[in-house]
């Protein structure tokens, strides 16, 4: 009876966690951020605090070789953990070092639609033991029922000094009630816990201040758990770290790893939890740049519904990251005559000293906040979004498409077709373009900054068909995005052209 129980448990779980399929309400209150995340490191923080590390996330088919997305969670984090809910909302837990106007805290990413927006909230402790302790290396498991229950290190009694794991469950994700501890060592602090069912037992794997021996806890109600001996997880003699994992479908359980200062992450599988096998290969190898450096740590993984697999990754940071140039994340909407607004989504928006529409200089902007920016389109407004401040430039992957190329006023004459083939183009392109009447005609190209970076022609061309052919490679771009702009006394059109290299 206790396995068919047993059973009818893995197959909901299954449903709830892997299929998507809403069997539990969940808060339908829309998302909304408490805080911007922040950029770069804290230069003030200990080197070994959150202020120092970035969130990374990665991408897997199969759940064993990850490649980084590019995507930037949030900088100021570490040790992440998360889980999806019935909707396939992912829920990311870590503790990072500024959150809004708190520091040194546990917080929230929320987001439904496979990493495009992300929302941030603050995460709320009550009934601590401890109220002034601030509970950190978040270790989140979903029930059945919807519960969200967290384990975390913090202090364990009302006196303070004594670290280990307590526990503590949510409905929504976001306040969390002290419920107890869930585990603790003899003497000595025990921190940054991993807690996972497998068969009808719950494991929890932890360590200690120092060193990489791995304490093993187990429990049936994953509530109190009690000692269950001591292991390491060893590659090419080396002690890994265990972080966090998932339950493969022949019910095993593959914990990642990772170890300071290798660059990449390993993976161990069990089938009772006490006996660890290290797996061939690395599941991910650091390839960043400055101003991350040195490894990748403390994964946390997750199956979607689609079957694929999603990671939160460790970096850290060097101690000058302390900068980031404006990035465009999304520009709405895309499409609108002169006089139309147009909001400009990224971050780092502050001191923003101009606005671009296919090099065409915004009518007016306000930057509303450091992560958006309102701008109202000009006359003959067609092309990527730059935005422009003292730490750099920004542009939009999305092309803005001016209806009728956002001309407003009535005297010009009806538009030629301009027509870019290749495009995107990579040595050669053809311009074709039909004028109603003979001209002068200015055809020229600039970059997404509005900055001339070539001239086509300048002459005066008969009525009809024109066809130009360029050989791009005289131009020495870039690759990117460029505007060729056609320009006559009663003509203007600006057409995109993507310079592959």
């Amino acid at each position: 009876m206790n396995k068919l129980r047993h059973l009818f448990l893995c197959i909901f779980l299954y449903v709830v966690v892997f299929a998507g399929v809403e069997v539990f309400a969940q808060s339908s209150t829309p998302l909304v951020s408490d805080f911007t995340p922040p950029r770069g490191n804290a230069a003030s923080s200990p080197s070994e605090s959150p202020g120092y590390f970035r969130l990374l996330t990665a991408t897997s088919t199969d759940g064993l070789t990850f490649t980084g997305t590019g995507k930037i969670l949030t900088d100021q984090a570490n040790v992440a953990d998360m889980v999806i809910d019935a909707r396939g909302r992912l829920y990311v837990y870590y503790t990072g070092w500024t959150v809004g106007t708190q520091q040194n805290v546990t917080a929230l990413a929320i987001f439904d639609d496979r990493g495009q927006t992300w929302y941030f909230k603050y995460v709320r402790f009550t009934g601590l033991p401890d109220p002034s302790s601030k509970p950190a290396d978040p270790d989140i498991i979903l029930l059945p029922d919807g519960t969200f229950r967290m384990y975390a290190t913090t202090n364990i009694s009302s006196t303070g000094g004594k670290i280990g794991i307590i526990y503590a469950e949510s409905t929504d994700g976001i306040t969390f009630q002290y419920k107890g501890t869930a585990a603790s060592l003899p003497s000595g602090n025990l921190i940054d816990s991993n807690t996972f069912l497998l068969g009808d037992t719950w494991y929890m794997c932890a360590i200690g201040i120092m060193g990489a021996t791995h304490y093993r806890f187990t429990s049936k109600d994953g509530k109190t758990f009690a000692s269950a001996g001591e292991f390491t997880l060893s590659a090419a003699n080396t002690n890994y770290f265990g972080s966090n994992g998932y339950a493969t479908s022949d019910g095993r359980y593959r914990m990642f790893a990772s170890f300071l200062p290798e660059k990449n992450v390993r993976s161990f599988i069990t089938t009772n939890g006490t006996n660890w096998t290290l797996e061939s290969g690395n599941r991910m190898t650091f390839t960043g740049t400055q101003p991350e450096e040195l490894y990748l740590k403390d994964p946390a993984v997750t199956r979607l519904s689609d079957g694929t697999y999603f990671a939160v990754v460790t970096t850290r940071l060097t101690q000058s990251a302390t900068v980031f140039a404006p990035r465009i994340t999304d520009v709405s909407p895309l499409t609108g005559n002169a006089g139309t607004t147009i909001t400009i989504t990224g971050e780092n928006f502050t001191g923003t000293t101009s606005v671009l529409i296919g090099g065409v200089p915004a009518t007016s902007f306000i930057v509303v906040s450091p992560t958006q920016i309102t701008a109202t389109l000009p006359n003959r407004a067609s092309g990527a979004v730059a935005v422009l401040n003292s730490l750099g430039s920004a542009t939009s992957t999305s092309v803005f498409m001016g209806t009728s190329t956002g001309i407003a006023d009535n005297t010009r004459q009806t538009l030629p077709h301009l027509a870019i083939s290749p495009n995107p183009a990579q040595n050669l392109t053809t311009v074709k373009f039909t004028l109603s009447t003979a001209e002068r005609v200015s055809l020229k190209v600039f970059n997404a900054l509005g900055q001339e970076v070539a001239q086509i022609l300048d002459e005066t061309l008969s009525a009809g068909e024109h066809e130009k052919s360029l050989d791009i490679r005289h131009w020495s771009l870039g690759q990117g995005v460029y505007f060729l702009r056609l320009q006559t006394p009663t003509i203007f059109q600006q057409q995109a052209v993507q310079v592959m290299r």
